[in-house]
């Protein structure tokens, strides 16, 4: 670690400012550094509040942060998530799912299995765990598994967590920053004449970017030319008496986007993604309302975001780096927000124990974000929905080069995958698994001829992890025994 590193400053909370500063403070604490921290949160801006939803990675990054997961799941009112539901995506009344990967089948076996004539995703255990109303613990292990969670209870506890441990919270905005001869931050300039000096820095000032984007005018990759959607409406809504909680999040299609379906310990997260250059949020009130069976007299109050899609191209300048919303933004339909915390948290730790250099990191978060961009495209690639003007329009969105170079390949691969093309495959799609894209496209009809013979072996399958799922704990009882231990 360079032996400059004495304070370390995070500037803005939420989940991605809390999330670093707790990650890092174990990092330091296991390589024996002290390293002072303190974290930079104007407490009269409030947090956006939404992400709700993660991958199934995002639980190691809790455990290398040492934070205790059953605690975080009861002090977030969280619940599990064993992966994602998507309805309507291929055309109207379709339905297919991409699961995590928990004691999933090797890559031969998958690709041998593509062109099973039943649904693909049932051979997956966490499918199966989905469907079946299990949590992920069985009484001496835990299984791959995302989360639901109250976005703000988790700022508000990782925040408590962080403080505990010797963060210093300083309540202040920032106004402008001073630099060092050579361009480097100094100093952070703040309202009532308050200067906060440190030797490095991380952005995570959410969209407005107060560091990467507004101080250092670091020119930003749009991705709109792709991906279309740049707003959001949202809604939190109270279970109803009897309604079991789902284990997966459901992405359903919608006519001018799509909706998510987040449900948590206490209730449920929604939200309309969609294109501004076909609707308004006032003129999908009426639609959603009816989606979540909400009376016509409802006084639920709608949230509303804007977004820009798309990265800095730099993530790393001098010594400040940019983590989560003030990096950059894909649309949340694979969860991608918290992903790009976890791979930026972990780039970063890398760079403090010099195992990479700054323009390494910048790189790996380029790629991070086009190789993602290229994964969010997928799912509208395919579609074959033509009820409105925006899927029309989505239909005739060119695709991007990259993501035909992967599809040419993948098709090639139907029904085997040789040895030596597993690993050139697998870096081709990364930080993306293999098996997310096949899920993916067999969902979406890539994947046109079946084998009959494959039906019993499906089967036979899909027999054997529901038996498995018995041993792991119903969902419900799960999370209510975790919130009674209060």
């Amino acid at each position: 670690m360079n032996p400059k590193l004495k304070k370390l400053v995070v500037v803005g909370g939420g989940t991605a400012g809390w999330l670093s500063a707790v990650y890092l403070q174990e990092q330091f604490k296991k390589q024996d550094k002290q390293v002072e921290l303190a974290l930079l949160e104007p407490s009269n801006i409030p947090t956006i509040g939404v992400g709700e939803g993660t991958v199934d990675s995002f639980i190691d990054l809790l455990e290398n942060a040492g934070v205790d997961i059953q605690e975080f799941i009861r002090e977030s009112k969280g619940s599990l998530k064993h992966g994602i539901r998507f309805k309507d995506w291929l055309e109207l009344n379709s339905e297919y799912w991409h699961p995590f990967y928990a004691d999933s089948m090797s890559s031969e076996d998958i690709f041998k299995l593509l062109l099973t004539p039943k649904p693909f995703h049932d051979i997956f255990f966490n499918t199966r765990l989905a469907k079946n109303s299990r949590s992920a613990f069985s009484p001496d292990r835990r299984v791959a598994t995302g989360l639901h969670f109250d976005s703000k209870l988790v700022a508000a506890y990782l925040k408590k967590l962080c403080i505990s441990r010797g963060c210093k919270l300083i309540d202040a905005e920032v106004q402008g920053i001073s630099r060092t001869q050579d361009g480097s931050i100094e100093k952070i300039l703040c309202n009532d004449g308050i200067e906060v000096s440190a030797d490095f820095f991380i952005d995570a000032s959410g969209f407005r970017s107060l560091i990467i984007g507004k101080e250092f005018q670091t020119p930003f990759v749009d991705f709109s030319k792709y991906l279309i959607c740049d707003q959001a409406i949202t809604l939190q809504k109270p279970y109803a008496e009897g309604e079991v909680r789902e284990a997966y999040t459901t992405s359903s299609a919608q006519k001018f986007g799509w909706s998510w379906k987040i449900p948590t310990y206490n209730r449920t997260g929604f939200g309309y993604v969609f294109s501004s250059q076909f609707a308004t949020p006032d003129s999908l009130h009426d639609e959603f309302s009816k989606r979540m069976n909400l009376p016509k007299d409802h006084n639920y109050k709608f949230g509303h975001v804007k977004f820009r899609v798309g990265h800095y191209e730099q993530s790393m300048v001098k010594n400040c780096m940019a983590i989560g919303l003030s990096s950059g933004f894909i649309e949340p339909l694979e969860a991608t927000g918290l992903l790009f915390v976890s791979k930026g948290l972990q780039a970063l730790s890398l760079y403090f124990k010099d195992e990479i250099n700054s323009s390494e990191i910048n790189r790996l978060m380029s790629n991070y974000y086009n190789t993602t961009r290229d994964f969010i495209f997928l799912h509208y690639k395919l579609t074959k929905r033509n009820d409105t003007d925006f899927w029309n329009h989505v239909r005739e969105i060119p695709t991007p080069p990259s993501l035909q170079e992967r599809l040419n390949i993948l098709k090639g691969c139907i029904g085997k995958l040789e040895e030596n093309r597993i690993q050139f495959v697998k870096d081709l799609l990364f930080p993306w698994d293999l098996r997310a894209y096949v899920l993916i496209l067999h969902g979406m009809g890539f994947y046109q001829n079946s084998l009959p013979e494959l039906a019993d072996i499906h089967d036979d399958i899909v027999d054997s992890l529901d038996k498995k799922s018995e041993n792991f704990e119903r969902l419900d009882p799960f999370l209510d025994k975790l919130n009674e231990a209060i």
